[in-house]
C-alpha cells in the first residue's frame, strides 16, 4: 500500500489547452491508480496522461506511513500493519504520535509582469495547524519571486502570489490530505531520528510526459 501524488493532464473534450489536476491516490503500484483517476475525471476517462508523479514517503524530516483501518465488533476503529515503506526499528511502537501534526498540499499561484500566464508551484507541508503551513508556504522561493504589485488592478486584477483560488493566502485553499483519502486508509506522521535521515532518501520526483501505456506496464 502506498501513497502516490500524481498530476494528471488531459484535453476535455472542448477545450482549447491542456488541463490539469492533483490527485492522491492509495494503490500497490503506479498502474493500479488508473481506475480511480479514471473514476474522479470521467471526462477524461483513458485519455489522460501524467505530467508529474511522486510516491509519497517522506516530507522534510518526517515520514509518512499508512496503515488500513477496520471496524471492530463494537464499531470502533482498529489499525492493521503499517505500509511496506516503514523503517524497520525496535522503536516503531512509541514512533506513531505525530505530534498534533498534519500533511498538507498546497497549490500555490503566482505571476511574472509581461508573461501571459499564472504560475504554480505545488508542495507537500508538515505543520501543526493550516496558520502555520501557510507561514511556511510564505517563506517559499514561488511566493517572494512570482509577485508583483500592478498600477491599474481594476484593469489587471491582483497579481500577488496567492493559494488558489483566492487571490491571497486564504486557509481554505490548503487541503490536508488525510481528509482526501479513502475512509478506512489512516496516516501517520513519523519524526525521523538522526540515523534514520541518513537512511530514508528523499522521495524521487519523476517530471515528464508518461503516456497511459507507459503507465499500465508500471507494476511494481
Amino acid at each position: 500500500m502506498k501513497l502516490f501524488m500524481l498530476k494528471i493532464g488531459a484535453r476535455p473534450q472542448g477545450r482549447l489547452i491542456e488541463q490539469h489536476d492533483v490527485m492522491f491516490v492509495i494503490a500497490n503500484s503506479l498502474s493500479e491508480t488508473i481506475k480511480t483517476v479514471n473514476q474522479h475525471w470521467p471526462a477524461v476517462k483513458n485519455n489522460w496522461h501524467l505530467d508529474a508523479w511522486r510516491e509519497v514517503k517522506r516530507v522534510g524530516d518526517y515520514q509518512i506511513l499508512l496503515s488500513k483501518e477496520s471496524l471492530s465488533k463494537d464499531g470502533l476503529s482498529k489499525d492493521n500493519a503499517l505500509a511496506d515503506n516503514i523503517l524497520t526499528d525496535e522503536r516503531v511502537d512509541n514512533k506513531l504520535d505525530s505530534q498534533g501534526k498534519q500533511l498538507y498540499f498546497v497549490n500555490l499561484g503566482g505571476y511574472l509582469p509581461g508573461q501571459f500566464e499564472e504560475f504554480h508551484y505545488k508542495t507537500l507541508v508538515i505543520a501543526e495547524t493550516l496558520g502555520k503551513a501557510t507561514a511556511q508556504v510564505k517563506k517559499t522561493a514561488f511566493y517572494q519571486d512570482y509577485t508583483f504589485d500592478n498600477v491599474d488592478t481594476a484593469k489587471s486584477g491582483v497579481a500577488t502570489s496567492h493559494v488558489d483560488d483566492k487571490h491571497q493566502l486564504d486557509l481554505d485553499d490548503i487541503h490536508c490530505v488525510a481528509d482526501l483519502l479513502p475512509n478506512d486508509v489512516a496516516l501517520t506522521i513519523q519524526p525521523l531520528t538522526e540515523p534514520e535521515k541518513n537512511q530514508l532518501p528523499d522521495d524521487a520526483l519523476h517530471i515528464g510526459y508518461l503516456s497511459l501505456k507507459q503507465i499500465k506496464t508500471m507494476i511494481d
